[in-house]
């Protein structure tokens, strides 16, 4: 084993990574590295000309012996799938993504909810009410503002039901909710939640039903989906569910399967969205929660 390969290994472990420097004369000429990959423990000496992919992530060395580094629970909440008034785009931007890159932008930040430029300067930005919450069932209040006079270039009209463009009244509706790693994390998914009316009901349009689909992509590539075209078959799909008078809870527990494993370092991410972005026929916010393990990734 080399130590691509032991770097490699304790990733999908996600085991502490034990390094120390040998010197001569005072000059590092290479580091001693210790893992518990795979069942066992793997020590071995690496050269400081052959370091390179060690050093560089350094920053994570010695971190923990008992457990894994830097673990955290994360919960997300989505938007409802229901009303399109919610569907702000704070998670990938896509409501204000025409306007943007037309105006400069190429980029988008997850955390600012803002399009920037090429020098990461912004372009334009989502204002509203506890902007750090999901959104509320109903969306009021919500609009993409332009950075240079905080001017309105993306709201919801609630007549036509639709996040329009101010400039020319484009369509610019996206029922599309992402979940990104941050650089150097991978998010390990636990289990997920979806609650529906129990009279709810995919979108249907000239006869044709529409889907809710759950989709993985590594980079450009879409490497696992799930789709559901009914209510019904996402509460067959789950491994438990729950009534709270018409609303029904469905869980599905990834400890029963496999570990959707979402990973920065190849440009993963999880979108959930609906065909056509045709909203789902619900009396009731129509929501997922996504439970998992945030863990370092290098």
């Amino acid at each position: 084993m080399d130590i691509t390969e032991l770097l490699e290994a304790r990733r999908a472990d996600n085991t502490p990574l034990l390094v120390s420097a040998s010197a001569s004369n005072g000059v590092i000429i290479g580091y001693n590295v210790k893992a518990r990959v795979l069942g066992f423990l793997v020590d071995m000496f690496v050269r400081k000309s052959d370091a390179s992919e060690l050093e560089a992530c350094q920053v994570y060395w010695n971190k923990a012996i008992d457990k894994p580094p830097y673990t955290d629970e994360f919960r997300f909440l989505t938007h409802s799938f229901a009303n399109p008034a919610s569907w702000d785009g704070r998670t990938n931007g896509d409501p204000a993504k025409s306007w943007s890159e037309a105006n400069g932008a190429t980029a988008y930040d997850d955390v600012a909810y803002r399009w920037e430029d090429a020098n990461g300067d912004p372009i334009c930005y989502l204002s509203g009410p506890s902007i750090g919450d999901p959104p509320p069932d109903d969306g009021i209040g919500y609009v993409w503002k332009k950075s240079s006079d905080n001017s309105a270039i993306v709201q919801f009209n609630a007549t036509s039901q639709h996040w329009e463009r101010q400039d020319n009244n484009a369509n610019v509706t996206s029922s599309r909710w992402s979940i990104v790693p941050y650089p150097n994390t991978k998010m390990d998914l636990q289990a997920a939640v979806a609650a529906f009316h129990r009279t709810a009901e995919m979108g249907v349009v000239s006869e044709v039903i529409k889907s809710l689909r759950y989709k993985i992509y590594a980079g450009p590539y879409l490497i696992r989906e799930f789709v559901y075209s009914s209510v019904g078959l996402m509460k067959l799909a789950a491994n438990t569910r729950q009534y709270d008078g018409d609303d029904v809870f469905s869980e599905y527990d990834y400890d029963k399967t496999v570990h959707p494993m979402i990973d920065s370092r190849f440009g993963m991410r999880l979108d959930i969205a609906l065909d056509d972005h045709v909203p789902v026929v619900s009396t009731t916010p129509s929501r997922a929660t996504f439970i998992g393990i945030k863990r370092v990734s290098f």
